[in-house]
Formats: structure tokens, C-alpha cells, sequence
């Protein structure tokens, strides 16, 4: 009998250890599958003179035999919430290296505060911290190039609040929008945008400040899209509209 307990004993006591180390084995390995995105230069809430940006990262925590590939998104915008004028550029990288793009110099000429994210999707997910980024302009230039804006074509419905577009590009990163649709030259609605950032791979959109009239004749419409910059530059252009 005292023979049976104690081997009942030590039985439990293998089962408990053995159980205990494939805990640790488990921990062990989730630990190192948990990725992490840090964001390394600009640091956050740099402020730096106008100029073309390079955004740096790195992603910590992988495990290098993860099979499956990962999708790496670099994101700015003018918005902490990541959701106003926002651009996206992606590289596909192994689940084993997603650290195989790292830096990204967009072509734009960044002038305004922006707002950058580093993401991962697929066989990796993670997320970056979001980082504030301040760029000033030189004081003794003095900008005399206008705006380039293009007036996109759009469809609307009577009675509901349209939605105007544009793209939009200046030498300072910044413009603001006045669109106006008209009828046989008359006013029918308008929409307005504050500075924001602006760059030719991204639209600029805006809601008309009232629903257009139920009492418009369905037809083509003009929309007609102003942009200008902080030095008071503008430039405009048109575009048919439809309204239904």
C-alpha cells in the first residue's frame, strides 16, 4: 500500500514538471513571436525644416523560422486618427524578415504637422505607436509658384450633400479648397477644406456645407475647384458634375 502512494506520488510530481516545462516552452515561443514596431527616426514631435522626409523603422520580436509572408504599410496623414488625407505605400516581405524594408523617402516636399504609422498584416500583425512630425519652411523664401489642382468629376443627388474632389499638389505640401458647383452659371452649392497636407497620389475631398436642393433640374453641372497656398498663391480648375 505505502508502495502504491508513493509511486502515485512520484508520478504527479514527473507529470506536474513535465507540464510546467511545456508552459515555459509555450511562453518562450509566443514571447518571441510577438512583434513589435518601433519607430526610429523622425523622432516624435520632431521639428524640421521643409525638405523631403525619410521614415525610418525597425520591427523587433519575430521568429526567423515564421513561415507566410507579412504586409509592411508605411501611413502619414494630417490626423493623429489616421484618417484625414491619408498616404499609404507597401512592400510584402517573408513572415521570417519583415525587417527587409525599412526606410521610406516619399517624393513629396513635406511642409505642416503630419502624423506616421508603420503596420503589419498577414502571417505577422502588429502596429507602430503613432508619431508627430513638425516641418517649418524657410522664413526668407518667398513662394510665387501656384498650386496644381485638378477638379475631379463627380455624382450627386437632390436633396443629400455632395461630395466634391480633387487632387492637388504645391512645391509647400499645403493647400486649402473652395469648390463651388454651379448651374447655367448660378450657385447651387459650395465646400470648403482647411490646409492639409496635399500630394498628386491622394485625393482631397469635401462635403458641400448644405444638401443641394430638391428643386434642381437633373443634369450635367459644373464643379469648379480653387486651391491655394499659405503665400496666397491659387489656381482653380473644372470639371462636369452630374446630379441626378
Amino acid at each position: 500500500m505505502r508502495r502504491a502512494v508513493r509511486a502515485a506520488f512520484v508520478l504527479s510530481a514527473v507529470t506536474i514538471a513535465t507540464a510546467a516545462l511545456l508552459a515555459a516552452g509555450a511562453g518562450a515561443g509566443s514571447d518571441q513571436g510577438a512583434a513589435q514596431v518601433l519607430l526610429v527616426s523622425p523622432q516624435n514631435g520632431a521639428l524640421i525644416r521643409r525638405s523631403h522626409v525619410t521614415f525610418v523603422w525597425r520591427v523587433d520580436g519575430t521568429r526567423p523560422t515564421a513561415s507566410g509572408t507579412v504586409q509592411v504599410v508605411h501611413r502619414y496623414a494630417s490626423d493623429r486618427a489616421m484618417a484625414r488625407q491619408v498616404v499609404a505605400t507597401s512592400r510584402t516581405c517573408p513572415a521570417a524578415d519583415p525587417n527587409c524594408w525599412t526606410s521610406h523617402r516619399p517624393k513629396e516636399t513635406f511642409y505642416g504637422r503630419y502624423y506616421w504609422q508603420v503596420t503589419l498584416s498577414g502571417a505577422v500583425q502588429a502596429a507602430s505607436a503613432v508619431n508627430l512630425l513638425s516641418v517649418s519652411g524657410p522664413r526668407d523664401e518667398i513662394d510665387r509658384g501656384r498650386p496644381s489642382v485638378r477638379a475631379l468629376g463627380g455624382t450627386a443627388r437632390r436633396g443629400a450633400r455632395a461630395l466634391f474632389a480633387a487632387r492637388v499638389r504645391d512645391n509647400s505640401g499645403e493647400a486649402r479648397l473652395d469648390a463651388q458647383l454651379t448651374y447655367r452659371g448660378v450657385p447651387v452649392g459650395e465646400g470648403k477644406t482647411g490646409f492639409a497636407p496635399v500630394t498628386r497620389s491622394a485625393r482631397m475631398r469635401m462635403r458641400s456645407t448644405k444638401p443641394l436642393a430638391r428643386s434642381l433640374a437633373p443634369g450635367t453641372y459644373r464643379l469648379c475647384v480653387t486651391a491655394w497656398d499659405r503665400a496666397g498663391n491659387r489656381a482653380r480648375s473644372c470639371a462636369p458634375y452630374r446630379v441626378r
